[in-house]
C-alpha cells in the first residue's frame, strides 16, 4: 500500500511529481512505489500548491514549504495557522484559505485578505481563475463567494437554484467558469 493513511485528503499530479496528502503526512511516488514525506509525518495535509521549484502544503499548523531539499513553515501574516487550501491564480501569487480567512502570499510573508461581507471568514476552499479573483467556498459549506472588480458575490441556492447541501471542491476553468 505505502501511503501513510487510508484517509486521503488531497492528490497532486505534475508532470515531474505525484503527491498524496493524507490525515498523517503526504507521500510521493518514486519509481512506482509510494514513499513517505519524514517532513510531513504526523500533520493532516490538506492542499498541496507547486510554484517554481517551491512545493506548498497547507496542513493544521501552518504552511510547510519545501525548496532545495529544505523544509520551513510560512505562518508571518496568516489569520490562523489551521490552513485548509491552496491555490495559485494565473498571476503566480499563492492563495490560501484558513479557519479564520483568506490570505495572499506576498514574498515570504502572508497579507490577509479581509472582507465583511461574507457570513463566515471559514474558507474552506479557495481556487482562483485565470486573471487572479478568488473564489471560495466558506463554512458550512453551503455557499461559493467570488471576488469580481473589488466586490464580493456569491453563488448559493437562493440565487442559482442549485441545491447546495455540502460543497467539498471547487475549480475555475480557463474561462473563469
Amino acid at each position: 500500500f505505502g501511503l501513510v493513511s487510508r484517509n486521503v485528503q488531497c492528490i497532486f499530479l505534475s508532470d515531474t511529481v505525484s503527491i498524496i496528502g493524507t490525515l498523517n503526512g503526504a507521500a510521493k511516488l518514486v519509481a512506482g512505489t509510494w514513499q513517505r514525506i519524514d517532513s510531513l509525518n504526523g500533520y493532516q495535509v490538506r492542499s498541496i500548491a507547486q510554484l517554481g521549484d517551491s512545493q506548498f502544503f497547507a496542513t493544521e499548523r501552518g504552511i510547510r514549504v519545501k525548496y532545495n531539499g529544505a523544509w520551513t513553515t510560512l505562518t508571518s501574516g496568516l489569520l490562523s495557522t489551521n490552513t485548509y487550501s491552496l491555490t495559485i491564480d494565473g498571476l503566480g501569487h499563492i492563495w490560501c484559505g484558513t479557519d479564520l480567512g483568506l490570505a495572499v502570499l506576498q514574498g515570504n510573508i502572508w497579507h490577509p485578505y479581509r472582507f465583511n461581507c461574507i457570513g463566515s471568514n471559514a474558507c474552506f476552499r479557495a481556487t482562483c481563475d485565470q486573471t487572479g479573483n478568488p473564489y471560495i467556498i466558506t463554512r458550512p459549506q453551503r455557499e461559493i463567494q467570488y471576488l469580481i472588480n473589488g466586490q464580493w458575490l456569491s453563488y448559493n441556492q437562493s440565487n442559482t437554484g442549485m441545491p447546495f447541501s455540502t460543497l467539498e471542491r471547487l475549480a475555475a476553468d480557463k474561462n473563469g467558469n
